[in-house]
Parts: structure tokens; C-alpha cells; sequence
């Protein structure tokens, strides 16, 4: 199936928000396998993958590799 760029970014858009979303309100990684919260997603957009908790701590990990990144360097004054 063809993929358009900005299909592509609106996804990563997406589960960026998502991310940021189970960080900021500390819900549980789990949620995103729970059928109701799929199926409210589904209802959204139905093209959406659904996403794993395992996919979603990567992401989450990688997130906080970024900004504790950030901090390092703010902190050496760099």
C-alpha cells in the first residue's frame, strides 16, 4: 500500500502525542492493549496501527534518552 509523506508524519505525529500523553498523566503503558482504547482509536481513524506496549516503551525510552540528552548538555553549559 502506497504511503504518502504526509500520512507518514501525521502517524509519527500521533504516537508521539500518544506518548507524551501516557508520560505527562503517568497512565499505564498496558492501556494501549486494552480493546476499549483500540476500538476508541479504531473509531478515530481507522487506519491507525495499533500499537504494542513493547513498541510504545521503546518509543517512551527513546524519549527520555532525547532529553536526558538535552540536560547533560545544559548542565556542562554546552
Amino acid at each position: 500500500m502506497f504511503k504518502s509523506p504526509k500520512t507518514v508524519k501525521v502517524k509519527d505525529y500521533a504516537r508521539h502525542e500518544l506518548d507524551n500523553m501516557i508520560i505527562l498523566h503517568e497512565y499505564p503503558i498496558l492501556m494501549v492493549e486494552h480493546h476499549d482504547f483500540r476500538a476508541f482509536v479504531n473509531s478515530l481513524q481507522p487506519l491507525f496501527p495499533h500499537l504494542s506496549r513493547n513498541t510504545i516503551e521503546i518509543n517512551i525510552l527513546g524519549s527520555y534518552e532525547v532529553e536526558k540528552s538535552k540536560t547533560q548538555q545544559v548542565l556542562e553549559g554546552n
